[in-house]
């Protein structure tokens, strides 16, 4: 297999599980959503009489995004190094709100089931982490939960806004999965995966073991 060949296998493998990660997160905010939809949305109602339900719900989100955000550091160098995906990087990772950036944010806005709009809110594992970890008060019910049940306030402990939770999940989705068609369709050359490699070492290199970094780049550099 020729080094760009293993390039792209690797990518895909990669954003393949992040594509199924994406999916279970959805899943789980679809049932939140529909749990807190059956109560009006009255999150201490939500908490009080359908405890475990919730819990298990945010517990399989959280555990989505843990597994997403690695999945998607690994290939991130790839994938902000390549022109024809280099868009996918700044919507789901690196790209500040439009507040933040009104030139180099995000374009997307969140189109909330309750008529509200997040114009150009940030990245969406930025937005997602902040809403499953309760870190924006905006974001959040401010409905305490102990979701695992250990009898202590723990960290990230609040009951997510079902409205943003939601979009922000079927949004993430939705990017991971045109991530997965664009890198299918990727045809990847000698200077793209130079480019890759050379452009985003610092992120990519805590993922490959010593020497292979330096390794890979000599392999592709022209003799």
């Amino acid at each position: 297999m020729s080094l760009i060949t293993a390039i792209k296998t690797y990518l895909l493998e990669n954003v393949n599980a992040l594509q199924a990660e994406t999916t279970r997160l959805q899943g789980a905010a679809s049932t939140y959503y529909t749990l807190a939809e059956s109560v009006g949305f009255d999150y201490a109602n939500l908490w009080a009489n359908h405890r475990l339900d919730v819990g298990i719900t945010l517990l399989t989100a959280k555990d989505a995004w843990l597994k997403a955000s690695p999945l998607y550091e690994q290939v991130e160098g790839v994938v902000a190094g390549v022109p024809s995906m280099a868009e996918f990087d700044v919507i789901l990772d690196a790209g500040a709100s439009g507040e933040e950036d009104s030139e180099g944010g995000v374009t997307f806005d969140l189109n909330l089931k309750d008529g509200r709009v997040l114009a150009r809110p940030g990245n969406l594992f930025g937005i997602l982490e902040s809403t499953l970890w309760g870190t924006r008060e905006d974001f959040s019910s401010g409905v305490l939960a102990d979701l695992n049940l250990n009898n202590e306030a723990d960290f990230g402990e609040k009951l997510p806004d079902a409205n943003v939770l939601l979009a922000s999940a079927e949004t993430m989705n939705t990017y991971a999965t045109d991530l997965v068609t664009t890198a299918n369709a990727w045809e990847p050359t000698s200077e793209d995966a130079f480019t890759a490699l050379v452009t985003m070492v610092p992120t990519m290199s805590e993922y490959l073991r010593p020497g292979a970094t330096h390794a890979l780049l000599q392999a592709m550099t022209p003799r």
